[in-house]
């Protein structure tokens, strides 16, 4: 899977704050399979955290409802909206098909009604005047 130059930041960022806790507590933390985000310990981290982070981040916010779910709805309804062809998102969320990852987590927003009616508008006006 291809992912940005901010995302490498933020992995390389990480990785170093692991090995500098792993020079302080020693042995206390071990990572065999290497994960990014991990327990103090070094095990991955659990439904329970992930999910107790969100809710942290997400507090006192318009998304107090948020769910880790929700995350991929919004990264392909983003990802359409940006462009990317439909079995690139399709790809990278792991599904069997494009017209699956259409029907479950892609929907039309305000935004890209305008912009089909924008786009439609443009394309007509070539061959009306």
């Amino acid at each position: 899977m291809a992912i940005n130059n901010t995302a490498v930041q933020i992995i390389k960022a990480q990785k170093k704050r692991q090995a500098e806790y792993k020079l302080l507590t020693g042995n206390a933390f071990y990572n065999e399979h290497c994960f990014v985000f991990t327990e103090d310990n070094g095990d991955p981290c659990g439904k329970k955290a992930v999910y107790s982070n969100l809710k942290r981040i997400v507090n006192g916010t318009d998304f107090e409802k948020l769910r880790v779910h929700d995350l991929r709805h919004t990264y392909a309804v983003l990802s359409i909206q940006a462009g990317i062809d439909i079995k690139t998102v399709q790809e990278s969320l792991g599904h069997h098909s494009a017209a699956f990852t259409l029907d479950q987590y892609a929907f039309v927003t305000d935004g890209m009604r305008r912009s089909g009616a924008e786009k439609f508008e443009k394309y007509v006006n070539l061959y009306v005047k």
